[in-house]
């Protein structure tokens, strides 16, 4: 014997008006889904609130994933900026800081060098 446990659901109408009634088994169309029933199906519709709710929701995630989108391009802006600026430091030679300290260094040991030859 099997048995079948019915699953009860809220019926929200339009006016605001609700009562209870057995969660549909069978999905043979598009219909609306009482409220605290299991969608087993592709298709179905929910109370005019949920619906109303899962738009706003889907509202906010749109905002904010534009939000992110516009800082994503900002921080790619800033990243080619940055690329640029280190591609430059890396290809421009930059003057030397330890090269007269070498050229003092070699110019007085062969000086010195010449005055101690001589003597």
């Amino acid at each position: 014997m099997i048995s079948l446990i019915l699953q009860l659901g809220l019926w929200m109408n339009t006016d605001g008006s609700e009562h209870h009634v057995n969660c549909p088994i069978i999905y043979e169309q598009e219909q609306r889904l009482p409220v605290g029933c299991t969608v087993l199906a592709q298709g179905i519709l929910y109370s005019p609130q949920h619906f109303i709710n899962t738009k706003m929701n889907e509202a906010d995630a749109k905002a904010q994933i534009s939000a992110l989108q516009d800082q994503i391009s900002i921080l790619r802006a800033e990243l080619v900026k940055t690329q640029n600026q280190l591609t430059q430091c890396l290809i421009k030679p930059q003057p030397s800081t330890t090269q007269p300290f070498i050229y003092g260094v070699l110019t007085g040991s062969i000086l010195s060098g010449a005055i101690l030859w001589n003597k």
